[in-house]
């Protein structure tokens, strides 16, 4: 399927582009001249995404353009059954969302990429045609600009608890933390067997498998507890690699949040769990300062949902926060169970990381001990 798709997109011509560029130039007259492609992202499991760029002319004079081609499909080697909208990842979700006005009058200071066009292909597939962000300033974020990203989600959320109801399409995701826990159930369950695999067991040592074991029995009670607070639209997947800063018309700075797929109607507060976790989990923050960072990124996030005038109990927004960090204690048996157990897969993944594989596992222990943490905050929360 990824080679049809690939064909696919080394098909696109003039007669494809040109209406897209004068798009994106805002020039009923420009001329194409040329362009190249270059891939950014080549698996077709959750979308293959292309980069064109060129010339045009307008008026006698040259102009630079750029757009992003996201293909999306239902890849039948994916990891997760995508056909369902009530999947953790649908994957006509994304489409539907720019074909929707979720992504209308947002927040100064939070935007979404422009999507020029949709276009159903021959094979099944979806191509997105997207604005090219440009991020300004580029470069790692510091704690603080993440902090800001924490109020703009914020702002998001918070429309959707004062401005406007929140929306009722039967594609956006509902109760996904259910979702995420079924998806998860085989891997979970396989963990205790496999404690003495040495690589398995040093990703989750005792103290983790005990906690997932406990939160495996408690999560009826926590989806119960989360479906109860008050209810808005989140992102979901607010990692830095879906996150750009680039600033405003009026001068001010913007997060622009990618990849929408898992957008879902959920607890105010959810929203933070991707946030907090993925940054220190993915090292884009020290581990060792990931409490601090905690208490940094939950006081923006509760500035930025009273910038819109939801004035709401900050321990309601704690519990729905740290109940939606179950999502990360249950799924991440299903990402590294296969992996540890496949040493034909370790080397590249020194590889990339620049870590030995033994490394790898104390990291990512030390990163479920600061989720678990959460969780165990979420049972305070609750017996009060």
């Amino acid at each position: 399927m990824d080679l049809l798709l690939q064909e696919q997109i080394d098909a696109v011509d003039t007669q494809i582009l040109l209406p897209l560029v004068r798009q994106v130039l805002r020039q009923e007259s420009a001329v194409l001249n040329q362009w190249t492609k270059t891939p950014i992202h080549s698996s077709g499991t959750f979308g293959i995404v292309t980069r064109f760029r060129g010339e045009a002319t307008v008026t006698g004079e040259p102009q630079l353009w750029s757009l992003i081609l996201k293909v999306v499909h239902n890849a039948s080697d994916a990891p997760l059954d995508r056909s369902n909208p009530s999947n953790s990842r649908y994957w006509q979700r994304e489409p539907l969302v720019y074909q929707s006005d979720l992504l209308t009058d947002l927040p100064d200071g939070f935007a979404a990429p422009c999507c020029y066009a949709i276009q159903q292909q021959e094979s099944a597939a979806l191509w997105l045609w997207q604005e090219d962000i440009v991020e300004n300033p580029a470069g790692k974020w510091s704690a603080e600009r993440f902090a800001l990203a924490a109020r703009h989600f914020g702002q998001f959320n918070a429309l959707f608890l004062t401005e406007r109801p929140v929306p009722t399409h039967e594609w956006l995701g509902h109760n996904l933390l259910r979702a995420v826990a079924k998806e998860a159930e085989a891997s979970l369950l396989r963990l205790p067997e496999l404690q003495t695999h040495p690589l398995v067991g040093r990703i989750f040592p005792p103290d983790i498998v005990a906690a997932n074991q406990q939160l495996w029995q408690e999560r009826e009670h926590f989806f119960a507890v989360a479906e109860q607070l008050p209810q808005t639209i989140c992102h979901r997947d607010a990692n830095r690699r879906n996150l750009l800063s680039r600033i405003g018309s009026a001068g001010q700075v913007q997060t622009v949040a990618l990849d929408w797929e898992d957008v879902a109607v959920a607890a105010v507060g959810e929203e933070l769990a991707a946030l907090t976790i993925l940054a220190p989990a993915l090292r884009e923050i020290p581990l060792h300062d990931a409490e601090e960072f905690d208490r940094l990124v939950f006081a923006q996030y509760m500035a930025g949902l009273a910038d819109v005038g939801w004035h709401g109990d900050a321990t309601t927004v704690r519990l729905g926060y740290t109940t939606a960090c179950l999502r990360y204690g249950l799924a991440l048996p299903a990402m590294f169970i296969d992996l540890a157990l496949d040493e034909s897969r370790h080397a590249a993944l020194e590889a990339r990381d620049g870590q030995t594989v033994a490394e790898f596992a104390d990291h990512w222990a030390e990163v479920q001990r600061f989720i678990f943490r959460r969780i165990e905050e979420a049972r305070r929360l609750m017996a009060r």
